[in-house]
């Protein structure tokens, strides 16, 4: 993958869309083994680190791919892979309410078993004060990351204003009342 590629196509090899050269930009056959049997070109190893990376085309920002980081940055605080408790927030499967995703302490060796998921559906205030109070005893720095998180999904679960105006207006229109003024 070089440089001066478009981004649509970068994107493409690193989510896995396209099919990759065999050979590789540096002229090494990745597929190739090392007389060590080991096969890792540095191109193998760009690829390897860039699996998880996506970088912004404006700004130049890089974001993260892994599961369970809330911000989505490259940082070690927010890494959802390295620690032993990590928080998540996710969509309900039927797209109504949050899923909390937490990382068990016991079991880390059972991928099955790993994670916690509580689903948060009742109103909007008290998802949050669920969250909140799950979040706050267990990874106490990640309690903001987590509410921004759920009420971003939350804004996008509610639909278009113009929808939402007519639920909340009374559906008759309002006529003036006529008075009549009668002289005695």
């Amino acid at each position: 993958m070089t440089p001066n590629m478009p981004f649509k196509q970068r994107l493409s090899y690193t989510l896995g869309l396209a099919q990759r050269p065999s050979t590789s930009e540096c002229g090494i056959d990745c597929e190739s083994e090392s007389q060590d049997g080991i096969s890792i070109c540095r191109c193998t190893v760009e690829r390897l680190k860039e699996a998880q990376l996506l970088r912004s085309q404006f700004g130049g920002t890089t974001f993260t791919l892994e599961p369970n980081n809330l911000k989505n940055r490259p940082t070690y605080r927010g890494s959802g892979l390295i620690h032993k408790k990590t928080v998540g927030v996710i969509p309900a499967p039927d797209n109504k309410g949050v899923m909390l995703v937490m990382k068990r302490k016991k079991g880390q060796n059972r991928p099955a078993k790993m994670y916690n998921k509580v689903t948060f559906k009742k109103g909007w205030r008290s998802n949050l004060k669920g969250i909140a109070n799950s979040v706050n005893g267990y990874r106490s720095d990640l309690k903001m990351a987590a509410l921004r998180r759920a009420s971003a999904i939350h804004m996008s679960q509610r639909g278009p204003a113009s929808s939402r105006r007519s639920e909340l207006h009374d559906p008759r229109p309002h006529r003036p009342v006529e008075v009549s003024l009668e002289t005695v």
